[in-house]
């Protein structure tokens, strides 16, 4: 059975709607019980509330009785399902526990924390004193353009293709010297030898290679190599063997590591040690919440679970058997 606030409603028709005063007349408090369903209740409060938030801070939302009521029917409905599901057993359901922990856990963790996340604070004395001592990781890296020209070989040439190819390398190198000196790629001698169709037609230019420890690049180790040692745009490496074929390497453009200014790089380490100093903040409140209660953790029980199967070997052992041949 459903009763609603006398106060609050007015008989129209057939059924219940809501006076148009209703809820700004201030002798209406909060916790007025505005109807019940079964054990559920809805207080003058609740509703407003939900007012507030469906309609989205716009105004002129629920400005007609129709509208409220409308409202209120919703939420009647969705109470009157809960006090079903409830009757039903669902509120003791382990999945549905494990819902509401979830978002309790969630809530208990923000209202802990928000205070402490909002009084953070980095200096600019802070900020400046991270820069002084970090000062390489802010560097520009250096990095050189580079050229290549290449020869494709096979380890199972004969030995006359072999020395054809030798002797195609060495034109090649001839007719690189014999280029304008104002030149500092392979021009022509690249679209005439290089079998590496994505730089053949643009002079060999294979791009910037930035020079970042342990980073992965596209080519061969020994090209990156014979890249970064070269030092003046034009000076041309000797030829390299590898297992793919030869390379023609020439420096096009190099730029030296540099650092960067201060005013460049302090935002982002203001933002990084925001960050760092929440981590710490959050840490320091969960250890505080352990701190707080005995935990004891059977070891022997532990050391004896086993992980679950991968998702590959799951898909294996489901897979029915094949049939046979024939």
């Amino acid at each position: 059975m459903i009763c609603l606030l006398c106060t609050a409603f007015a008989v129209t028709g057939a059924g219940w709607s809501i006076a148009a005063e209703t809820f700004r007349a201030p002798g209406i408090g909060d916790d007025a019980v505005l109807a019940t369903i079964g054990d559920e209740k809805i207080s003058a409060g609740q509703f407003r509330r939900e007012m507030t938030i469906r309609s989205g801070g716009l105004p002129g939302q629920f400005a007609t009785a129709e509208q409220r009521r409308a409202l209120l029917d919703d939420m009647i409905r969705y109470r009157a399902m809960v006090a079903q599901a409830r009757a039903e057993g669902y509120g003791t359901d382990p999945d549905v526990i494990a819902i509401f922990e979830r978002a309790m856990v969630t809530m208990f963790q923000k209202d802990r924390l928000q205070a402490p996340m909002e009084n953070l604070d980095v200096t600019n004395e802070e900020v400046a004193a991270y820069y002084a001592e970090h000062r390489a990781d802010y560097d520009r890296p250096a990095r050189s353009r580079a050229a290549i020209v290449f020869f494709k070989s096979s380890p199972l040439a004969t030995p006359e293709k072999q020395q054809e190819l030798e002797e195609r390398v060495t034109t090649a190198m001839k007719e690189v010297k014999d280029l304008d000196p104002s030149i500092t790629h392979f021009g022509p001698v690249a679209r005439k030898y290089s079998e590496d169709r994505a730089s053949r037609y643009v002079g060999g230019v294979i791009g910037w290679l930035i020079k970042y420890p342990n980073r992965q690049y596209k080519w061969e180790a020994p090209v990156v190599d014979a890249v970064f040692s070269l030092s003046e745009p034009g000076q041309m490496a000797e030829p390299l063997r590898t297992e793919k074929g030869i390379y023609l390497v020439r420096l096009v453009e190099r730029e030296a590591a540099s650092p960067r200014p201060f005013g460049q790089v302090k935002n982002g380490i203001r933002h990084q040690l925001m960050r760092s100093k929440g981590e710490l903040s959050d840490q320091a409140f969960k250890a505080g919440v352990l701190a707080g209660i005995n935990v004891d953790v059977n070891q022997e029980i532990f050391s004896g679970i086993e992980a679950p199967a991968s998702a590959a070997e799951t898909i294996e052992e489901q897979r029915p058997p094949q049939l046979p041949a024939g």
